[in-house]
């Protein structure tokens, strides 16, 4: 979302610009040279001197390449240059705004998006940001940084949730996540919630949630985004198919599916708890290491459910 409009004109129509390549939800990149960008409005699109701002109305569709922004208002800021022209610095939409490229997708009610800053900001209902694995929902607000630390980065504000493998994605783990299942778990009953925390996971699929939460965006093996690193602060809940667990904080590395997690961490797998103050979980194997810095791991282990659990203390 780089670089919009050189120049339009009021029509009901569409406009061509001349713009740089986009890269994946970067849909108008002004750093790699140029290409055209097609808008298209059904009510028009509006050209205001003064306010120096372009407006598109109407199911306003902006596509360069293989990237689009839709919504129902499409509005460019842009300022005079001193060596001559005009650059756009601000791109705001409004109303069932949606982002996509071939791979990824974002949603939201109202986008700004800063073109010094390369950060797009979604509000609203229902927001959502989507990999071709992955799904990340946020209730206040949605961002997507392009380049942070050379990585493009999605921050969820409220009610943060990411879904790794998304729905209706198969889980690669599915099958090593059910055999690392203690013998003694439950079985859950028809209607029963999965989890205690409302945020339920089945068969190898990672639902992790919290105040917020930042997912580093990285390539799979065919090149398309997926995220690498996930870190989640305050109420921390992550659910798998074998295992509930709460912190203050959690760094989970998605690829080599592990997870740091530290302050008031809670691990309860079937009818066992183990509660400390930092632990870690490999979700691949269902080994699970708690940590006590200030006092004796604490928990409640029945019988034949306890063997790949470990509590330590730390020196």
């Amino acid at each position: 979302m780089r670089g919009w409009w050189g120049l339009l004109l009021a029509a009901p129509l569409a406009a061509v610009a001349t713009l740089a390549a986009a890269q994946g939800l970067s849909t108008f990149d002004t750093s790699q040279g140029d290409k055209p960008l097609l808008v298209d409005a059904r009510d028009g699109i509006e050209w205001y001197r003064d306010q120096k701002i372009y407006v598109a109305r109407g199911d306003a569709v902006a596509t360069r390449g293989d990237t689009k922004i839709e919504a129902d208002v499409l509005t460019a800021h842009y300022r005079e240059q001193q060596q001559g022209g005009t650059q756009i610095y601000r791109v705001e939409a409004d109303g069932h705004v949606v982002i996509h490229s071939n791979t990824d997708r974002a949603q939201g009610d109202f986008g700004v998006y800063s073109i010094d800053d390369r950060v797009m900001v979604l509000t609203g209902k229902d927001l959502r940001y989507e990999t071709p694995r992955d799904l990340i929902t946020a209730r206040d607000s949605l961002e997507y940084w392009e380049d942070y630390k050379g990585h493009p980065m999605a921050v969820a504000r409220g009610d943060a949730l990411v879904e790794s493998p998304k729905p209706g994605v198969a889980p690669e783990t599915a099958a090593k996540t059910q055999s690392a299942k203690p013998q003694n778990a439950k079985s859950k009953k028809a209607g029963e919630p999965t989890s205690p925390f409302g945020v339920g996971s089945e068969g190898g699929r990672r639902r992790i949630q919290a105040d917020v939460m930042t997912a580093l965006i990285g390539r799979d093996k065919d090149g398309r985004n997926q995220i690498s690193r996930i870190d989640a602060y305050d109420h921390v809940r992550i659910a798998t198919a074998t295992e509930f667990i709460v912190a203050d904080k959690a760094v989970y590395y998605v690829n080599q599916e592990r997870a740091i997690l530290t302050g008031n961490v809670r691990i309860t797998r079937g009818d066992n708890q183990l509660n400390g103050d930092a632990a870690e979980v490999d979700m691949k194997t269902g080994f699970s290491r708690l940590i006590s810095s200030k006092d004796r791991v604490k928990g409640l282990l029945t019988p034949d459910g306890a063997q790949d659990l470990q509590g330590t203390k730390s020196k």
